[in-house]
């Protein structure tokens, strides 16, 4: 797959395009090199996010992001989970036209073992297992998804307490958004969307809570 960061080289430039316009040139390569830079410091975010989760130690992490002492903030990780979205996007259209998928089909994520749901997805079960790559790239994006959903329901959990709600309805309320995290993650795909279970979780509990 061709690296996000030369995606502005679009083979309908040529050198004609850029002589005797320089500021194309220089506007072309300058979002080049913003690109590169904003997908170095992702990479080194995820790093980052890797050695505070070493040991499956999520629930150390998960009290961190809570008391807002984890080295890694919110934005990161939303930003490095929109990144991985862009990617599994591309990833999900090209799986739905190798094995033909039209309609919704969803792989189950425990442990960090991948399995594809119902009967006649043997192949696309072997071309997981074999793809390291890319079971990799799912793994993550769902830790993420499920970390970015906690994070939301903690900044959400602060402004309940300047509203000065009681205690014990806040720890309630991140007692039920904490499961998204501690549960078995899925996805779904076809070949125009994808989705996470724990996509939208917290909204969903925070809009649930507001009814009651």
């Amino acid at each position: 797959m061709m690296d996000p960061t030369y995606t502005n080289l679009s083979s309908n430039r040529s050198l004609i395009n850029y002589i005797g316009n320089g500021d194309t040139a220089r506007s072309d390569l300058q979002d080049i090199a913003n690109k590169a830079r904003e997908n170095q410091a992702l990479t080194a975010t995820y790093r980052d996010f890797e050695s505070q989760l070493h040991g499956d130690n999520i629930e150390a992490f998960l009290d961190k992001i809570e008391s807002g002492e984890a080295p890694i903030s919110s934005e990161s990780i939303a930003n490095y989970l929109d990144f991985n979205r862009q990617k599994l996007a591309v990833e999900f259209r090209d799986i739905a036209a190798k094995f033909s998928i039209t309609s919704d089909t969803t792989v189950n994520i425990e442990n960090g073992e991948l399995t594809v749901e119902g009967d006649g997805n043997e192949k696309l079960q072997h071309y997981l297992e074999k793809n390291t790559r890319l079971s990799n790239l799912i793994n993550q994006t769902s830790k993420l998804s499920a970390l970015n959903e906690w994070a939301l329901a903690t900044e959400y959990a602060s402004q309940l307490k300047q509203d000065e709600t009681s205690d014990d309805d806040i720890q309630a309320f991140l007692k039920s958004a904490r499961n998204v995290v501690n549960t078995d993650n899925f996805v779904s795909f076809n070949a125009q969307s994808f989705g996470f279970a724990s996509d939208g979780r917290t909204s969903s509990i925070i809009e649930q809570r507001e009814r009651d």
